[in-house]
């Protein structure tokens, strides 16, 4: 009985999770106002490659994340701010997967959901969506 109410838990703060996404990739269409750290994000990326790779070596973010914005560039253009905005989001749509495989496989539901609640709800995570 008890398991059955801690597997059903988690599976809500998993729901949970999922909605904080679907939020993540909505609310980028209704802010129209960028962050200092976006706009330097913007910056950067529409620099040369080898001039924004030398300077994204001096930032906090890691250099991947500088790498698959300039890889994906070409797609969605250099002006697409909601591209920039949704593709800072898929790093939890990947946490939640493998919350949703190997997490659970491994230590149930509740550990699964309560991953995925407490990315979804850290203040630097979705302060700026």
């Amino acid at each position: 009985m008890l398991y059955e109410k801690r597997e059903l838990l988690g599976k809500l703060f998993f729901g949970i999770s999922i909605l904080i996404l679907i939020y993540m990739f909505i609310s980028p269409l209704t802010h129209t106002i960028l962050h200092i750290d976006e706009y330097w994000t913007y910056s950067l990326v529409n620099l040369p490659f080898m001039q924004g790779m030398t300077v994204a070596v001096h930032d906090v973010h890691p250099i991947l994340y500088y790498l698959i914005l300039y890889l994906f560039k070409p797609v969605a253009g250099s002006d697409n701010f909601y591209f920039f905005k949704v593709l800072s989001i898929v790093p939890y749509l990947l946490l939640l997967v493998v919350s949703a495989t190997k997490i659970k496989d491994d230590h149930g539901w509740l550990t699964a959901g309560l991953f995925t609640f407490s990315l979804g709800v850290m203040s630097d995570f979705s302060s700026s969506f």
